[in-house]
């Protein structure tokens, strides 16, 4: 019993008090984990960056195969800019593009962010944060790039998981953000 005292004692004399960590938006650390895999991520080669398809396609082959290759961050901020009708911030962006590259080519079966934010399901990501919120989503400049990784992961989730389960884990990441009072 004196032994567990002691340990007790000098465990919370010594500076390695645990303290307490205040919640962090699940957003904020996915931007972070982003932003930190983005520094120690190779530099991309000048041209189109080509990823493996498979060990049969000749490399000359993967080069020249759209479907093969991952979007570079102007293209993602391109395409996100004519889907959306704004720019995101260079944050999130480093974030989509991670978020992007982390997917195998079989997971979503090549599509593209035109395909992932087809108009209906645009409408749906909105339909349902109107329900909590009680405004459109990106209209709060502030809250826009938050909002922009909930419809990418919406979009994900839908493509991967299917209807119920998109809608289900939209509806609890946003509940999540309405009782933290973040948008």
């Amino acid at each position: 019993m004196f032994g567990l005292n002691l340990y007790l004692h000098n465990s919370l004399s010594s500076d390695l008090k645990p303290q307490k960590s205040p919640l962090i938006d699940p957003s904020e650390y996915l931007c972070r984990l982003a932003e930190a895999h983005s520094l120690i991520k190779i530099p991309e080669v000048k041209g189109k960056a080509a990823i493996p398809c498979g060990d049969k396609i000749h490399s000359i082959a993967i080069e020249k195969d759209e479907t093969c290759r991952k979007l570079s961050a102007s293209e993602i901020e391109t395409n996100l800019e004519e889907i959306l009708g704004f720019k995101v911030t260079l944050r999130t962006l480093i974030y989509i593009e991670k978020r992007l590259g982390e997917l195998n080519s079989e997971e979503t079966q090549d599509k593209t962010l035109h395909q992932l934010f087809v108009k209906n399901r645009l409408l749906e990501f909105k339909t349902i944060f109107q329900e909590f919120f009680n405004i459109e989503p990106f209209v709060n400049a502030k809250e826009r790039n938050i909002d922009v990784i909930n419809a990418l992961n919406f979009a994900i989730f839908y493509e991967l998981q299917g209807k119920r389960v998109a809608q289900e884990g939209l509806r609890v990441v946003l509940r999540w953000r309405k009782d933290r009072s973040i948008c």
